[in-house]
């Protein structure tokens, strides 16, 4: 009799008939023995379907689910209902993972009885030109209640803080510093924890893995730590990122990601009594200007003005200082410009400095 705790990794598949071998394959490679992979076919149109049931024939351990085109959101959720382990995980079928990347995870949260483990990954989506790096967690965190994870380790992953952004202007090269990726796949995650507070992932254009991860923490009684990189995370597809990169979807996401974070400061502030907006003020501040920058070419100011309103822009930049007489002037001005509520003359500036091919790479 096996015991080891089952463990479930939850991969949702969309035409990856290119990537999903490789990822299925590092799984089945595991040095872990008592897992379930459940490969969620997601309506895809070439051969994955095929692909999932050659390998659901072949190996006990992998369940095949098949559903009509819905999002990734939807593929996980269909998992996380039919998930049997003690233990929940996330892939993606464009990435793989080393030999030890469950069995590392499992003794860790065994010993520490976690809610949730955070790991760190490799990837070279960070770098110009693209290298592989490992990306370690910022800190050896053990905490031991959810005031522990709320006050130390989510505010890491809920966005760029006041803090931050006022380093950035100041040309501090360490404002970086304490950023962590809000991914699902850095996690694993107790069964219980999602199932007893009936967390799903939202279907979002972006950014359903964070959100989902901010409202894991939300719950979450304790949290451990792994200091190793056995996630291998590949960039985004280049059809992805030309879709992404629309001035209309820029526009778009960024409203959804930022409503989101709105929406969860404030429960966050219902249940824990105090105001999280410093912690993503700088995300909102940051994300007008790109958003301002990218659409100025062929949006009126109006939609900038309504999207400004809509994530508080003018609550999150009362929360920023602005040290004059140091920094780096083409990062200050556009802040200081929204900081005396010069909001029209910010988007004119941007849109002349398209106009002559001034370059704005500071808010791309």
């Amino acid at each position: 009799m096996n015991t080891q705790p089952l463990v479930s990794i939850i991969m949702p598949c969309y035409n990856m008939e290119k990537f999903l071998c490789r990822s299925v394959d590092a799984l089945l490679a595991n040095e872990y023995e008592n897992k379930e992979i459940i490969l969620v076919d997601d309506g895809s149109s070439d051969s994955t379907s095929g692909l999932i049931c050659d390998y659901s024939s072949r190996y006990p351990c992998v369940r095949g689910i098949y559903k009509p085109n819905g999002g990734v959101a939807s593929a996980r959720n269909v998992g996380l209902d039919v998930a049997c382990g003690k233990y929940i995980m996330f892939v993606d079928p464009d990435d793989y993972v080393t030999s030890d990347y469950i069995c590392a995870a499992v003794a860790k949260a065994e010993e520490s009885q976690c809610d949730m483990l955070l790991m760190g990954y490799s990837t070279p989506w960070f770098t110009i030109p693209p290298i592989w790096k490992d990306y370690y967690p910022i800190e050896n965190y053990e905490c031991g209640s959810n005031a522990e994870i709320i006050s130390g380790v989510f505010p890491r992953f809920f966005g760029m803080s006041s803090e931050r952004l006022e380093k950035w202007m100041s040309g501090d090269p360490t404002w970086q510093n304490g950023k962590e990726l809000p991914a699902a796949c850095r996690f694993m995650f107790r069964k219980d924890l999602i199932r007893s507070n009936d967390l799903k992932f939202k279907n979002l254009k972006v950014g359903e893995d964070s959100v989902f991860i901010y409202e894991c923490m939300r719950y979450a009684n304790s949290l451990a730590t792994i200091q190793s990189c056995p996630y291998k995370y590949e960039p985004l597809k280049q059809g992805a990122i030309a879709t992404t990169l629309k001035p209309e979807n820029i526009l778009k996401n960024k409203l959804i990601l930022q409503k989101e974070q709105i929406r969860i400061a404030s429960e966050f502030e219902t249940a824990y009594g105090r105001s999280f907006l410093d912690c993503y003020a700088g995300s909102i501040v940051i994300g007008a200007i790109q958003v301002a920058n990218s659409i100025c070419d062929t949006h009126q100011y109006k939609v900038w003005k309504s999207y400004a309103d809509e994530v508080r822009l003018a609550d999150a930049i009362d929360c920023i200082s602005i040290r004059y007489g140091g920094g780096i002037i083409r990062r200050l001005l556009p802040v200081w410009l929204l900081k005396i509520r010069q909001y029209r003359l910010l988007y004119l500036l941007l849109k002349i400095a398209h106009r002559f091919n001034i370059s704005a790479n500071e808010w791309s």
